[in-house]
């Protein structure tokens, strides 16, 4: 594995008040700042790696609903632009539109009795999170780390 050079905040804060002729912001002396690790170096090395990953094409087949008030497409958007995906069909589309599709939730909420009748509340609340386009993979060129990534993916939500 490829070793890179890691980027330590205070080197760049002590930078900064250089070439601020020695002005000091308030954030500057915050005690402790760790060390800043970008996003891209997870799993991948650089960012054209992760955005190669990001624009890989996936078929995917979104799940048909028995809900008869439920549209025959699903909208999914991404940096603007909204494409409406059909239920029940193979589709080949890029791993961005994907992650918006997994990230998606629909939150219940249902009131019932309380089964304890001395307590002060009759009713109480209770709250459900599903995913409401549920969705399969059917194709990823990246196989083992696909799967990983949309696991992580649907786990944060």
């Amino acid at each position: 594995m490829a070793k890179t050079a890691e980027l330590d905040s205070r080197d760049m804060l002590a930078q900064e008040a250089d070439e601020n002729e020695g002005v000091l912001d308030y954030k500057m002396l915050v005690q402790g700042i760790p060390r800043i690790e970008p996003v891209s170096q997870r799993d991948f090395l650089t960012v054209e790696q992760w955005e190669k990953f990001m624009a890989e094409q996936l078929v995917i087949v979104v799940a048909p609903t028995a809900d008869k008030n439920a549209p025959p497409a699903v909208p999914v958007g991404n940096n603007g632009l909204i494409v409406w995906l059909p239920r029940d069909r193979k589709i080949r589309i890029p791993r961005s539109y994907v992650e918006r599709l997994a990230q998606s939730q629909e939150i219940g909420v249902r009131t019932e009795t309380n089964p304890d009748h001395s307590a002060d509340e009759g009713m109480r609340m209770r709250q459900s999170t599903s995913q409401p386009y549920p969705f399969s993979v059917i194709f990823d060129p990246s196989g083992l780390k696909g799967e990983r990534w949309l696991r992580n993916v649907i786990r944060r939500g």
